[in-house]
């Protein structure tokens, strides 16, 4: 009797076991074919809608339905956005991605190209956004791809950042024009090195008969140099017209190959002349509404028009509306924290840079570090670490060297030397550090001399220039 029990409990416990999920599994079925057909309902309502209007109202619907929005949540860190960019872009070393949207149901990159023969050329760029609206971010994911993706003969850096922490992370990159300026007490060396540098490259379009840096010759053209000011205010430190400073350099490193990216929470009354030569603007959150056009170069209604979010109306940190000349999008930038930040820059190759000085002069060795490798020294050490001055030898005292109007050593009979301009010694100093060329060819494609009486004068100071290099670079 007691076995017929258990047994009749166990068949009801296995019914149990049986009936339970197949209940379950016909309510499911139940509550999808309910949605379904309430999904057929609404298909049906908007597709009777739709009739209902006229052409230009129907055309107005489907338009707003295509529309692009920015994506809530892009892949985080650099890599996602850089093989997206790679793959859209394989030929365009300098295009970068901006951030993230949805087009048609599809996750797109927003991209613009740091070079002047793109369709998509950003030229300069202005970005702007409150506290914590992620300009900084931004800043890091754009240096990020244009270093990836280029050598540093192909393509340099310049940070100028008041904040200190930011900029500090590429210390000592090979992709670095000059060591990241922190603070305010560089900020006059660093205006007016960048000054030299434009002057520079002009010297040598004008040499090359050409008007554009990127009709330079390849082994003329230097590197696209993309400078990062992290705040617009920091400029005012370094010259006491900074109005006509942004109009004149703005307008000339555009043709000398020279890409600035200046940030500030905002630019409302500030003079505006010079934003005339900013060529991609990217807003953040701002919080009055009378500050989008200032930011974005056109008015709120006219953001909308375009499909996209005045800065006012951006839900938060990471998104931003983007404009180059008609075309406007709101996208949202990846989160790139700190460990992703430091993976990239642990893939960047190291290099050895003269720290910030009034006129910049980069030490690359000649061999290896062109091509943004690392190059073993006989004593087991990297070409790409920093190295320190010996016997007293510094940065300064080989810039003094290199300015001296002097006679060099070894040739006290010859007749004196003029002073060279700051083009001039920055063109000898590129040759030295970036060509395997001699000191007779440097003398005769800077200056144009084969010989005659002030000829050895100037070979002597190229090799004293050289030689100062040398210590520098010898650990």
């Amino acid at each position: 009797m007691e076995t017929t029990l258990q047994g009749i409990q166990l068949l009801i416990l296995l019914l149990l076991m049986i009936a339970v999920p197949v209940a379950m599994t016909i309510e499911k079925r139940h509550k999808i074919r309910v949605l379904r057909n309430e999904i057929a309902y609404w298909k049906h309502e908007v597709r009777k809608t739709l009739e209902a209007l006229d052409a230009t109202q129907r055309q107005a619907v489907l338009n707003y339905r295509r529309m692009s929005h920015p994506m809530a949540n892009p892949p985080a860190g650099v890599m996602p956005t850089l093989q997206r960019l790679q793959q859209e872009q394989p030929q365009d070393t300098y295009a970068l991605a901006l951030g993230w949207e949805i087009v048609a149901d599809q996750p797109e990159i927003v991209t613009v190209s740091l070079h002047g023969s793109s369709a998509v050329k950003s030229g300069h760029m202005l970005l702007t956004g409150e506290t914590d609206s992620g300009k900084d971010t931004l800043a890091f994911l754009i240096a990020a791809q244009l270093c990836l993706r280029n050598r540093p003969d192909q393509l340099q850096v310049c940070w100028i950042d008041g904040k200190r922490a930011d900029g500090a992370m590429w210390q000592g990159k090979a992709h670095n024009w000059r060591e990241p300026t922190l603070g305010p007490d560089g900020i006059a060396d660093a205006m007016h090195a960048l000054q030299t540098e434009r002057e520079r490259r002009e010297h040598l379009m004008v040499k090359a008969g050409v008007t554009r840096w990127e009709e330079l010759p390849d082994g003329v053209r230097p590197p696209l140099l993309w400078i990062y000011v992290s705040e617009l205010e920091l400029l005012t430190m370094g010259t006491r017209d900074l109005e006509q400073w942004l109009k004149t350099e703005l307008t000339a490193a555009r043709a000398s190959g020279m890409r600035y990216c200046i940030a500030s929470q905002t630019v409302s009354g500030k003079s505006t002349t010079w934003r005339g030569q900013v060529g991609c603007y990217i807003a953040g959150c701002q919080s009055a509404r009378s500050a989008d056009e200032p930011n974005l170069g056109i008015t709120s209604s006219e953001a909308r028009d375009k499909g996209a979010l005045p800065p006012s109306e951006l839900p938060g940190s990471g998104y931003f509306t983007v404009r180059v000349k008609r075309d406007v999008a709101t996208i949202r930038a990846p989160l790139v924290d700190l460990e992703s930040r430091r993976a990239v820059l642990a893939r960047l190759p190291a290099g050895v840079v003269v720290p910030a000085m009034a006129e910049p002069v980069r030490l690359v060795p000649s061999n290896g570090q062109r091509n943004g490798h690392h190059a073993e020294t006989a004593n087991g050490q990297r070409n790409g670490h920093h190295a320190e001055a010996t016997n007293g030898t510094s940065a300064s005292t080989m810039k003094s060297s290199a300015a001296t109007s002097t006679q060099s050593s070894g040739n006290s009979s010859a007749a004196p030397v003029r002073d060279w301009t700051a083009a001039e010694r920055e063109a000898v100093m590129t040759l030295l550090t970036t060509t395997e060329r001699t000191n007779a060819q440097i003398v005769n494609e800077v200056f144009g001399i084969r010989g005659g009486r002030n000829y050895r004068p100037f070979v002597n100071r190229v090799v004293d220039m050289r030689s100062e290099l040398k210590a520098v670079l010898t650990p």
